[in-house]
């Protein structure tokens, strides 16, 4: 019998690249939601910092221009903050897509790679049956070979008991 070939080898190898593509997807992307995350919390750190730095300075009774210099400055890192906030979950979203679709080319590599596998076990066991069917036609062949080798001598034998009965 011919050695085993997977009808859909090409499609297999496809689904495989597009699980890896896939995978490397979804990497990239936990990768830039991780950097949106910790720029979050360091714009979240500098804000509060910023807070209590001018807490610390409107105590000192510091100048008005100071005062309104923090403010701004507050304003403008409540802003950043809003933006890395956005970001991140940009970031998440575009990991939460990359996910399905990973999971998706997975879904169908593994599809795929099941039924290969049961081609497989088919092919196998057609290879197990065509063997047995050799074998049994060569196991009936060699009786009948000795039923005739046998029958010569056993149908003489035969035939004089008869003629003598």
């Amino acid at each position: 019998m011919k050695a085993f070939r997977f009808s859909a080898e090409a499609a297999l190898d496809l689904r495989k690249r597009q699980d890896e593509e896939a995978q490397r997807a979804l990497a990239a992307a936990e990768t830039l939601a991780q950097r949106a995350e910790r720029a979050r919390d360091d714009a979240q750190a500098r804000l509060d910092a910023t807070i209590a730095e001018a807490s610390t300075r409107e105590r000192e009774a510091g100048a008005l221009t100071w005062q309104v210099w923090y403010r701004n400055w507050i304003e403008g890192l409540r802003r950043d903050l809003a933006r890395r906030e956005h970001e991140l979950q940009e970031r998440r979203t575009e990991v939460r897509r990359c996910a399905a679709r990973a999971l998706e080319a997975r879904r169908k590599r593994k599809s795929l790679e099941r039924y290969r596998e049961r081609s497989y076990e088919a092919w196998q066991d057609a290879v197990a049956h065509e063997e047995q069917q050799a074998m049994d036609e060569l196991a009936t062949l060699r009786f009948t070979r000795s039923r005739e080798a046998c029958g010569d001598n056993h149908g003489n034998e035969r035939g004089q008991h008869h003629g003598r009965g």
